[in-house]
């Protein structure tokens, strides 16, 4: 028999306000690291401080689907109900499998490069693969287990330690990208030993036999392989376009157009500290409240991000007269931006929804295809016709596709129709594109925020009647313990 329900929004919102703050923090020190980094370094050097961060963002494949198994088999749990001898043993197995997996790894690279820059970036990569990963699988703990507060100062401790750490490269005069790279993986060590602190109870507890520990490993792979399998199309979607990139125009053009999916990127932090509270409270909410919460929600995020287009005009100039090396790039960002849109709800609700309604093979099929979509924008762009917009633009457009493949599945499966919301995405990202482009300046922007201000009372019937997004939740709320 459940105890009976209480009202728990004020959990929802210190958690949603825990995370908001520590990204707030991985904003601000994102800001800084993405000013001050290229304006010191050479493009070139910038270009392989990139390339080791590209890798890494790439090492969450091999956990294997074992992290997700962990997230999507808990989540909604409390802290106190895990099995100490259950999670101890899963630490402990999974540490030692990342260690001996990136050391073989380390090896292969030493015997294959011998030396050099590249070396270093792959060897980096072993180290700050092993680093993340168990940041990885001890933060998935934290946050199935709704510990936002300290899966929060853990981000937190990330990034005030980076951005230490790369102000005192700075301070002493260090040009070397690779001075850079350890500060990076200083972060992620400090970060570790923080998260293996606040997990102490789990970590220190007595195992369980090895039987049962591969038992349990087999069992959260075996849940988690799917949206792992997911997590990698949906990488690779942007990945194998920034690796085409590097092949066809070299480590420096790789470092601008990185540089502009960083600034992009920064728009992500608040999304994800919203995502992450957002699905352990999904986990204790009856699905039948799914379809009142989703669809206003939806519209408000959209509308956000669409306002914020305006704002891509001044802040390209502001990085140009800061970053005179780069602004050859920045005729670019017009391209990558909707990125910022179609990952973004995706990310945040669509993503999360599915998540709980336990729709990993979703996911798949609509990475996998975004993933088509964009290798066929590789070949034509680049062997075909070595276009670097062209490439450039695979990005939203591949994103895209996901993002109307997901949505169509979720509204189905909640019966609700958010296709127009989508449709206007597509439109105001195609009419910024153009406007950028054949106009610019703050002409372009001008007319941008008046085709907007046309949308919205073209539909302000259906948007002024929907609250905003978290108040909505929250409001509606009812979390059993």
């Amino acid at each position: 028999m459940s105890l009976p329900p209480k009202n728990n929004a004020s959990t929802l919102a210190r958690n949603v306000s825990y995370s908001m703050a520590a990204n707030l923090t991985s904003f601000l020190v994102g800001v800084a690291v993405i000013l001050l980094v290229p304006k010191v370094i050479g493009v070139e050097e910038y270009g392989y401080f990139q390339l080791f961060l590209f890798f890494i963002g790439y090492v969450g494949f091999f956990h294997f689907g074992w992290a997700d198994g962990i997230i999507l088999r808990y989540a909604g749990k409390t802290w106190e109900s895990l099995s100490r001898p259950r999670f101890s043993g899963q630490i402990h197995a999974f540490l030692f499998f990342e260690i001996a997996l990136w050391g073989l790894f380390a090896l292969a690279s030493w015997l294959y490069f011998g030396q050099g820059a590249r070396l270093f970036v792959l060897l980096s990569t072993a180290v700050g693969a092993v680093l993340v990963l168990a940041n990885t699988f001890l933060r998935f703990i934290l946050q199935a287990a709704n510990r936002i507060k300290v899966y929060a100062f853990l981000v937190l401790l990330e990034r005030l330690v980076y951005l230490v750490c790369v102000l005192s490269v700075l301070f002493f005069g260090a040009r070397d990208f690779r001075f850079f790279i350890m500060a990076y993986l200083t972060a992620q060590g400090a970060t570790l030993i923080g998260a293996l602190w606040f997990c102490r109870d789990l970590v220190l507890a007595r195992p369980e036999t090895a039987r049962d520990i591969f038992r349990e490993s087999a069992e959260c792979i075996r849940v988690g392989i799917k949206l792992m399998l997911a997590n990698v199309a949906s990488i690779l979607i942007l990945g194998i376009i920034r690796f085409g990139i590097e092949r066809a125009w070299g480590i420096a053009v790789f470092g601008k157009i990185s540089l502009l999916l960083s600034v992009v990127s920064i728009l992500f932090v608040f999304v994800n500290a919203a995502s992450l509270a957002l699905l352990p409270a999904l986990r204790r909410e009856k699905q039948e409240r799914f379809r009142a919460l989703y669809l206003p929600s939806r519209i408000t995020l959209t509308w956000v991000l669409l306002i914020s287009f305006i704002f891509a005009y001044p802040a390209s100039r502001l990085v140009a007269l800061w970053l005179p090396a780069y602004a050859d790039s920045l005729m670019y960002l017009p391209l990558i931006l909707p990125v910022c849109l179609f990952e973004s709800s995706v990310s945040l609700l669509t993503g999360t929804y599915l998540k709980v309604l336990r729709r990993e093979k979703d996911f798949l099929i609509g990475n996998t295809a975004a993933l088509l979509v964009s290798t066929v924008f590789l070949v034509i762009s680049i062997p075909v016709l070595h276009n670097l917009a062209l490439a450039v633009l695979a990005m939203p457009a591949s994103l895209a596709v996901r993002s109307w493949f997901l949505e169509k599945r979720l509204a189905a499966r909640l019966d609700v129709n958010v296709m127009p919301v989508f449709a206007t995405e597509v439109l105001a990202s195609a009419v910024f594109i153009a406007l950028s482009l054949g106009i610019g300046g703050f002409t372009g922007s001008i007319l941008y925020a008046v085709f907007l201000l046309i949308v919205f009372a073209i539909s302000r019937k259906t948007f002024w009647k929907t609250p905003l997004p978290f108040a909505s939740f929250i409001s509606h709320m009812r979390f059993k313990r």
